[in-house]
């Protein structure tokens, strides 16, 4: 079920950040199996495939911080893509954060990477800044419904399995881009790795 968005879009974009190691990282991690070190790491937050990506960037693996991955400064989502019938690739909804964490500051600067659903091999990636065009269109999901309008910024609920035998379920709202934004935005690969 989705939610009425609760953090209201930032008035101004945040400054640009980048880091010329991450960049690095992101380039040598292309063709990488995220698989290898997801079958040895435990699910938690991210899943076993983001923890493998936080894992080769030297990252702690359960990150449960409110502040963006990198040196507080660059956020880091792994984004599943698949091939369509039509040959072009096509991708999964992205979860950004929890309802506690205000999804703007989390999306303000991020690095995308993106990997195969079903080898988990990284294709490649995009740094994204949330500047005032990017931040604008994004910035529509606040006014829009959340169901009718079709937003790229949503806010679900999700039920939260219980942390002990016989505690009932809870929710656990989160924030998620929508598939047809990284569309839209160009973001997805054009080419798999073969």
């Amino acid at each position: 079920m989705r939610l009425p968005l609760r953090h209201p879009p930032p008035p101004q974009p945040e400054p640009r950040r980048s880091c010329r190691h991450l960049e690095r990282l992101a380039e040598a991690a292309r063709g990488l199996p995220l698989g290898p070190a997801a079958s040895m790491l435990e699910a938690r937050g991210r899943g076993r495939h983001g923890n493998a990506l936080q894992w080769h960037f030297g990252l702690d693996l359960h990150d449960a911080r409110p502040e963006p991955d990198w040196e507080g400064r660059i956020e880091i989502k792994l984004v599943s893509v698949w091939r369509r019938p039509d040959g072009r690739l096509t991708c999964d909804r992205n979860k950004v954060c929890d309802v506690a964490v205000d999804p703007w500051a989390k999306l303000a600067n991020v690095l995308f990477v993106f990997a195969d659903r079903l080898t988990r091999v990284v294709l490649g990636h995009r740094f994204v800044h949330f500047d005032g065009e990017r931040l604008a269109r994004l910035a529509r999901a606040w006014t829009q419904d959340p169901h009718f309008d079709q937003p790229d910024l949503v806010l679900e609920s999700r039920d939260k399995r219980a942390t002990r035998p016989g505690q009932p379920k809870t929710m656990a709202p989160a924030y998620y881009l929508s598939a047809r934004w990284f569309e839209r935005e160009g973001l997805v690969p054009a080419t798999p790795v073969a």
